[in-house]
Protein backbone atom coordinates (compact mmCIF):
# COMPACT_ATOMS: atom_id res chain seq x y z
CA UNK A 1 0.00 0.00 0.00
CA UNK A 2 2.67 2.23 0.91
CA UNK A 3 5.46 2.67 -1.65
CA UNK A 4 8.02 4.93 0.61
CA UNK A 5 6.91 3.20 3.67
CA UNK A 6 3.86 5.11 6.35
CA UNK A 7 3.90 8.66 7.43
CA UNK A 8 6.27 10.04 9.81
CA UNK A 9 4.79 9.42 13.43
CA UNK A 10 4.71 12.05 16.00
CA UNK A 11 6.79 11.71 19.58
CA UNK A 12 3.89 9.46 20.93
CA UNK A 13 3.07 6.90 17.99
CA UNK A 14 -0.77 7.05 19.34
CA UNK A 15 -0.76 10.76 17.55
CA UNK A 16 -1.72 11.84 14.46
CA UNK A 17 1.55 12.38 11.91
CA UNK A 18 4.09 15.18 12.46
CA UNK A 19 2.83 17.91 10.37
CA UNK A 20 4.84 20.74 12.09
CA UNK A 21 7.17 20.68 8.58
CA UNK A 22 4.31 21.26 6.06
CA UNK A 23 3.51 24.75 4.79
CA UNK A 24 0.29 26.33 5.45
CA UNK A 25 -1.32 28.34 3.21
CA UNK A 26 -2.17 31.76 5.05
CA UNK A 27 -4.28 35.01 3.78
CA UNK A 28 -3.83 37.87 4.27
CA UNK A 29 -3.95 38.57 8.43
CA UNK A 30 -6.64 41.25 9.02
CA UNK A 31 -6.42 43.40 11.84
CA UNK A 32 -9.57 42.57 14.77
CA UNK A 33 -11.40 45.55 14.29
CA UNK A 34 -13.19 45.27 18.19
CA UNK A 35 -9.87 44.58 19.69
CA UNK A 36 -8.65 47.63 17.65
CA UNK A 37 -11.58 49.90 19.31
CA UNK A 38 -10.92 48.44 22.61
CA UNK A 39 -7.10 49.10 22.20
CA UNK A 40 -7.51 52.96 21.09
CA UNK A 41 -10.41 53.49 23.72
CA UNK A 42 -7.78 51.66 26.36
CA UNK A 43 -4.93 54.16 25.05
CA UNK A 44 -6.88 57.10 25.18
CA UNK A 45 -8.12 56.58 28.70
CA UNK A 46 -4.40 55.70 29.87
CA UNK A 47 -3.16 59.08 27.83
CA UNK A 48 -6.47 61.04 30.06
CA UNK A 49 -5.03 59.56 33.24
CA UNK A 50 -2.01 62.02 33.24
CA UNK A 51 0.03 59.42 34.05
CA UNK A 52 3.32 60.00 32.06
CA UNK A 53 5.39 57.31 33.16
CA UNK A 54 4.13 55.25 30.52
CA UNK A 55 3.16 57.08 27.36
CA UNK A 56 4.96 60.80 26.57
CA UNK A 57 6.55 61.79 23.48
CA UNK A 58 9.83 60.28 24.55
CA UNK A 59 8.02 56.69 24.85
CA UNK A 60 6.29 57.04 22.00
CA UNK A 61 9.49 58.36 19.83
CA UNK A 62 11.47 55.12 20.67
CA UNK A 63 8.26 52.81 20.53
CA UNK A 64 8.12 54.46 16.92
CA UNK A 65 12.21 53.79 16.40
CA UNK A 66 11.56 50.42 17.64
CA UNK A 67 8.55 49.07 14.83
CA UNK A 68 10.17 51.18 11.79
CA UNK A 69 11.03 47.98 10.54
CA UNK A 70 8.32 46.05 11.18
CA UNK A 71 5.71 45.08 8.39
CA UNK A 72 2.36 45.95 9.37
CA UNK A 73 1.39 42.65 9.10
CA UNK A 74 3.55 41.97 12.49
CA UNK A 75 1.78 44.77 14.20
CA UNK A 76 -1.46 43.74 13.00
CA UNK A 77 -0.63 40.11 14.70
CA UNK A 78 1.22 41.95 17.83
CA UNK A 79 -2.13 43.51 18.34
CA UNK A 80 -4.47 40.58 17.15
CA UNK A 81 -2.52 38.65 20.17
CA UNK A 82 -2.23 41.21 22.81
CA UNK A 83 -3.95 41.84 26.01
CA UNK A 84 -5.14 44.81 27.63
CA UNK A 85 -2.76 43.86 30.32
CA UNK A 86 -0.03 44.42 27.92
CA UNK A 87 -1.20 47.70 26.50
CA UNK A 88 -1.30 49.31 30.06
CA UNK A 89 2.48 47.97 30.34
CA UNK A 90 3.91 49.42 27.87
CA UNK A 91 1.23 51.59 26.20
CA UNK A 92 4.20 53.34 23.46
CA UNK A 93 4.72 50.08 21.57
CA UNK A 94 1.12 49.91 20.94
CA UNK A 95 0.56 53.51 19.89
CA UNK A 96 3.61 52.83 17.86
CA UNK A 97 1.73 49.72 16.01
CA UNK A 98 -1.68 51.25 15.33
CA UNK A 99 0.20 54.23 13.57
CA UNK A 100 2.18 52.12 11.61
CA UNK A 101 -1.10 50.30 10.71
CA UNK A 102 -2.66 54.04 9.88
CA UNK A 103 0.32 55.28 7.89
CA UNK A 104 0.03 52.09 5.78
CA UNK A 105 -3.99 52.49 5.35
CA UNK A 106 -3.19 55.99 4.16
CA UNK A 107 -0.71 55.20 1.61
CA UNK A 108 -3.14 52.22 0.11
CA UNK A 109 -5.60 54.65 0.28
CA UNK A 110 -4.12 57.68 -1.52
CA UNK A 111 -2.33 54.49 -4.17
CA UNK A 112 -5.76 53.88 -5.55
Amino acid sequence: MFTEGPPPKAANDNEAPDTTSLKHETGPVLLDVGKERTLRNTIDEIARSGDMSLLNDQSIKEAKMLVSSHAPGHAIQAINNSTEAMWRTNPAVFVAYLDLIDSFKEENIEGN
